[in-house]
């Protein structure tokens, strides 16, 4: 049974959707809450399940939110489901990504809410015109402007995930190199009987990746054994001719073949030694 809180404002037209709701699924316990504190306090509750604000006012809601968890960066996204297909819109709050950090840091965000959906993100950005509209005034270049600059930023994502977290399970899919910035984790083989293979420990500054490191497979996990920051790069992005223009890059790209270089060899000793 899942319990799920609903809040109960001036609009009580609510109601009406509840009660179609309760019909089409039996095995939900709907709580119905009129006062902003009982919501805020239902999101804390370990024994609720979700919470939807109903008709209680956004604003003061996400005001107390904020308050609540000492945090600026929680923000609000419309989940848009059609017939074939879903994705999330943010911002939409009129106060929310007023800045190119606050954009980055909400596409992150609604990135990593839909990988513990199981589901692979990408990320589009729409800006205030197209190329071809630049020159046709101020509002216009700067929304431009900021939006190639929120694509260059979004090339590199850095993610935190806490002890025991699964690390990115889309690696299994995209073509991607990563580095631990801080913490600890380990990539898990599964084998048929459930049994599990340690394949390596990777510790700060360690790269891995879905070729460097043969995780492009169902039965590869890579776990968090501490909380654990990663960096993660776009192999498609980092090959991109237009880099190359930046001596910055080549020194990075150099350094990188360097780790990725060095990780081969220990692969190879390890494998002549099982031999």
């Amino acid at each position: 049974m899942y319990t799920i809180a609903i809040g109960i404002g001036e609009n009580r037209n609510v109601l009406e959707a509840i009660s179609i709701f309760k019909t089409q699924h039996s095995d939900c316990n709907i709580k119905l809450i009129e006062k902003e504190e009982d919501l805020i306090k239902a999101i804390k509750d370990e024994d609720v399940d979700a919470v939807i604000r109903g008709s209680l006012p956004s604003s003061s809601i996400m005001r107390d939110i904020k308050e609540s968890y000492s945090s600026n960066l929680i923000t609000r996204a419309t989940y848009v489901n059609g017939k074939n297909q879903e994705f999330l819109l943010s911002p939409v709050g009129i106060d929310e990504g007023s800045t190119i950090e606050e954009k980055y840091e909400i596409a992150i965000n609604c990135a990593k809410f839909l990988e513990k959906l199981q589901k692979t993100p990408k990320i589009a950005i729409l800006a205030g015109g197209r190329k071809g509209d630049y020159g046709r005034s101020e509002e216009i270049n700067k929304s431009i402007d900021e939006s190639e600059k929120l694509f260059d930023l979004l090339s590199v994502h850095q993610y935190r995930y806490h002890e025991n977290e699964e690390i990115l399970p889309t690696i299994k899919n995209e073509n991607i190199i990563c580095i631990i910035l801080q913490g600890y984790a380990q990539i898990i083989y599964m084998e048929y009987n459930g049994d599990e293979i340690l394949m390596e420990n990777l510790y700060k500054n360690d790269v891995f990746g879905t070729n460097i490191s043969g995780t492009n497979n169902d039965n590869c996990e890579i776990i968090a054994r501490d909380d654990t920051e990663v960096v993660v790069i776009d192999y498609e992005n980092l090959i991109n001719p237009k880099n190359l223009n930046h001596n910055y890059f080549n020194t990075f790209l150099k350094n990188l073949f360097d780790i990725t270089n060095i990780k081969f060899k220990e692969k190879n000793k390890r494998m002549r030694i099982l031999e």
